[in-house]
């Protein structure tokens, strides 16, 4: 085992059984086609995670494309950006808001994270149809892409000022929030309602970077971040009330306005 002194002993019986496994037709495909059931996407749409291109897709040839590595520390800034965010619309000092009666603070999960890489490592900018869940049906996404040149720019300084460019559409949104609209046309909110809607409670981003020339070698800096809940049109993105009456186990000691 990789860095580890300790040595594994099967026994022969094992061993075959092991690879009978391995070699059984379908056993690899049922594990790479995971996403391909049906279940996943109950609109019938293509899930995100079925015959992913790995490492990149086609678009990425050329790009020399790098997969951003979300490190336990670039987790934790993400999380408390968007904890932040929420906690200030929750305690309603979010000009235009109410306070929410139950804002649950949001925790990182890695299947929505490895889904979101598989969007971002496409190299192509667009929302992808589905990245439902087991866990999470109904799985929203916000994506965002920055190109730039000439610019020493952190990868932690990309996502900050993306994550704080959604929640800026706040002013946009105060008439959205108890009914997301259909057939919306208008200057772009739906980042916004993302990020506080109350039935998320874990979320997970990817980010990948390429390179384009045109003239000049481009940064292509590509965000994408998936919440276990999605903006639904006619639905409401978090419920008004007292702050934090709803939390049913407790409230967050780090945000007091959001609920464990």
């Amino acid at each position: 085992m990789a860095g580890s002194t300790h040595r594994l002993t099967l026994g022969s019986g094992m061993v075959l059984l092991l690879l009978l496994l391995l070699l059984l037709p379908g056993h690899r495909s049922q594990t790479s086609n995971y996403y391909c059931q049906r279940s996943m996407c109950p609109t019938g749409d293509a899930h995100v995670g079925c015959y992913a291109e790995l490492p990149f897709g086609k678009s990425c040839q050329g790009q020399k494309p790098q997969l951003v590595p979300m490190t336990p520390e670039r987790k934790a800034m993400i999380l408390q950006q968007h904890n932040r965010q929420r906690q200030r619309l929750a305690l309603g000092t979010l000009p235009g808001y109410g306070p929410a009666y139950h804002m649950p603070q949001l925790y990182w999960d890695d299947e929505l994270q490895y889904l979101a890489e598989v969007n971002a490592r496409s190299c192509v900018y667009a929302h992808d149809h589905c990245r439902n869940t087991y866990s999470f049906p109904r799985a929203g996404q916000n994506i965002a892409i920055i190109r730039h040149f000439g610019l020493n720019l952190t990868k932690e300084s990309v996502y900050t000022y993306i994550i704080d460019h959604w929640y800026n559409e706040y002013p946009l949104a105060t008439t959205f929030v108890d009914q997301y609209p259909v057939n919306y046309v208008g200057p772009e909110f739906a980042h916004f309602t993302q990020i506080v809607n109350d039935r998320a409670v874990r979320m997970g981003c990817g980010m990948v970077s390429w390179e384009t020339y045109n003239g000049y070698v481009w940064t292509n800096d590509y965000l994408v971040c998936n919440y276990g809940y999605s903006n639904v049109i006619g639905d409401r993105s978090y419920t008004k009330g007292p702050v934090a009456a709803g939390c049913t186990t407790g409230r967050s000691v780090v945000y007091p306005g959001l609920c464990l």
